[in-house]
């Protein structure tokens, strides 16, 4: 981070690692998978379009999942990447022996896997009216879906809607675990570039997995 500034690199934003861990998720009836980004593509622009550095190169690659209301309406959607990481070591001074641990501890096991560990990774994340309840059902729903256990979503902290729902959902027990953890985004611009990056980012989970 300081050789970044020394070469006139500035912080521009802060991304989240936001958990989102069910030992038995529930499934959701409303809940559909589609590849049709038709569907959804103008749900996306209208929400992401105004979003720094907004492009969909990735986030229009399939699969999706849905839920329409009563009348058949999208009112949640989210891309998602299956995700496969071996875990070599915890952060901390114990990391390396709680990485031997944790397979042996009941409920733990089931989120975390180090030598083979499974997750989901969603992005162009909506919910109607940034309603918690309705982004539970959607997480949740997918979880069961895939048969995973763990979300972890990558997201500005800035986020009108992580912002709005970030404390009106029960995020598990990873979260309770771990917390939520940031890392800052620095840019450096040409000198010719008078545009300022004040608007909330628009993150690709293809750059970040």
């Amino acid at each position: 981070k300081w050789m970044s500034e020394q070469f006139g690199f500035n912080t521009i934003a802060q991304l989240v690692t936001q958990s989102y861990s069910r030992l038995y998720p529930k499934s959701s009836e409303r809940l559909s998978k589609t590849n049709d980004w038709e569907l959804i593509e103008p749900l996306v622009t209208k929400q992401f379009g105004q979003s720094s550095y907004f492009n969909v190169i990735h986030s229009k690659n399939r699969p999706f999942y849905a839920i329409c209301d009563d009348k058949n309406d999208v009112i949640a959607f989210s891309k998602i990447n299956t995700v496969n990481w071996e875990i070599v070591r915890l952060p901390g001074k114990f990391g390396g022996i709680l990485t031997q641990l944790i397979p042996l501890i009941p409920f733990l096991n089931k989120l975390i896997q180090p030598n083979l560990h499974t997750f989901l990774v969603p992005e162009i994340v909506y919910c109607k009216n940034n309603n918690a309840v309705l982004l539970d059902e959607l997480f949740s729903g997918i979880l069961a879906a895939e048969k995973r256990n763990v979300i972890l979503w990558w997201t500005d902290e800035n986020d009108p809607s992580y912002l709005a729902i970030k404390k009106h959902i029960k995020w598990g027990l990873l979260n309770t675990l771990i917390g939520v953890s940031k890392v800052d985004v620095v840019q450096r611009k040409h000198p010719a570039n008078k545009e300022s990056y004040t608007k909330p980012m628009f993150v690709s989970a293809w750059d970040l997995i």
